[in-house]
């Protein structure tokens, strides 16, 4: 799960990641120059597709972070669809959300996982450690399926 740390601060950690989704469909569409109503770009979803997006969130928390976006001017609801029965909501972020994203991505971090306050790795080679073998721990090396044998094999021993 991806957010921005910025967004997080102004708004909190569950609607940093819904605006960084909504943000991420956006650009997308803006990109693909699709979805662009009344001077901005668009996308939709319905709650329940929401909430399949995010699992570990409720149908009632999808809905309440939505309105605190809304409501805290993060995000702008709209209604675009084609048929008047359609009920599905269009979502776009806002100028001041959207001038976060702007600022940030004029100082890109020089390395992978870097911080983007200071441009300085929160890992300590300033890039994502890979595990060498399959469900590792990354300090080690170990695999658990290997101290699962190692463990079997003493209790085996002891009998």
């Amino acid at each position: 799960m991806q957010f921005n740390n910025k967004i997080a601060v102004v708004y909190g950690v569950e609607e940093a990641v819904m605006i960084e989704n909504i943000y991420w469909w956006v650009e997308k569409n803006r990109a693909n120059g699709q979805h662009f109503y009344d001077g901005r770009y668009w996308t939709y979803n319905s709650h329940k597709a929401f909430k399949e997006l995010f699992p570990f969130w409720t149908l009632r928390q999808v809905q309440r972070i939505l309105e605190n976006c809304q409501k805290r001017c993060a995000i702008m609801v709209g209604n675009f669809n084609k048929s008047g029965y359609n009920r599905t909501n269009w979502y776009t972020i806002t100028d001041d959300v959207n001038a976060v994203y702007v600022s940030e991505n004029l100082h890109t971090p020089k390395r992978l996982n870097a911080s983007n306050e200071t441009g300085v790795s929160i890992q300590r080679n300033g890039y994502m450690d890979t595990p060498k073998t399959l469900n590792a721990y990354t300090e080690t090396g170990v695999s658990y399926t290997d101290i699962n044998t190692y463990i079997n094999h003493i209790e085996n021993t002891d009998r």
